[in-house]
């Protein structure tokens, strides 16, 4: 037996682990159970291969059929897994005792969110108190063009990432979402000299939401922290007034926990 298998024969390995990556990350995505001929045509991929990594995560608990011949889905398993990788997070560690704070001041929507390549994905959240109110999850993702999380740390981020992102078509969602690149860069511009984000009803009717950017050691954003609440309930100059202050000196101390250094907030 070799304890270190050769190059070619690793290198052999890695398509079968990002083909169970791909499914994974489908089965997350989808809200309906798949057949095997819908998944093997979503991956792009032969219908044996697909079987034999559904079998296994069957196997290991991961998923489902939903009835003896019936189409697959996603178990709560992988939850599992997630949560401790989340709870364990510093970043998650220290800003959830500040949202859940101002969650409690300002009885609305609370939220820490972090980037990747795609969009941003919430890590922390609280619920409204309200009867009617606004909603959420962890792991909940927000377009960059269309929300307050996206635009707040997308303002932040280097140059050539801002180009890759409004390079791709951004989707309408609201009369009021922002489709436009040119008007988009000018939002970016404002975020940066005003220091926080504003979604008005961009990504659902509705909904207003506040954000701001959180900075580590290295002066990079890696996540936003802010708020949302039904426009029946506040204006914009409530968002403003209300709000901005609790969001700016709790985003300002995670700023610092996370090895920060400057001036709270950043204004470029």
């Amino acid at each position: 037996m070799k304890l270190y298998p050769d190059d070619h024969e690793d290198n052999c390995e890695v398509p079968a682990a990002l083909k169970a990556i791909r499914l994974i990350e489908l089965m997350g995505r989808e809200k309906r159970p798949l057949r095997l001929t819908e998944i093997a045509e979503k991956l792009k991929t032969n219908k044996a291969m697909v079987l034999r990594l559904l079998r296994v995560f069957e196997r290991e608990g991961w998923l489902r059929r939903v009835s003896e011949k019936g189409p697959y889905q996603m178990t709560l398993r992988p939850l599992h897994y997630v949560a401790t990788a989340i709870e364990s997070n510093e970043l998650v560690s220290y800003s959830t005792p500040m949202v859940k704070r101002i969650a409690m001041m300002t009885n609305c929507l609370v939220t820490v969110s972090v980037p990747d390549e795609e969009q941003t994905t919430c890590v922390v959240c609280t619920e409204q108190a309200s009867a009617v109110r606004v909603s959420t999850r962890v792991g909940y993702q927000y377009p960059y063009h269309s929300s307050a999380p996206g635009k707040a740390v997308l303002a932040y981020q280097p140059q050539d990432f801002i180009e890759e992102i409004i390079s791709r078509p951004l989707v309408r969602f609201t009369d009021t979402t922002i489709t436009d690149r040119d008007r988009l860069l000018e939002e970016l511009a404002t975020i940066r000299r005003v220091g926080y984000a504003i979604d008005l009803e961009e990504g659902y009717r509705g909904i207003n939401c506040l954000n701001v950017p959180i900075f580590d050691y290295r002066n990079s954003c890696i996540a936003t922290l802010g708020l949302c609440t039904l426009v029946s309930y506040d204006t914009v100059d409530d968002l403003k007034k209300k709000y901005l202050p609790h969001l700016i000196k709790a985003a300002g101390k995670i700023s610092d926990i996370m090895g920060y250094v400057g001036e709270y907030p950043v204004l470029r």
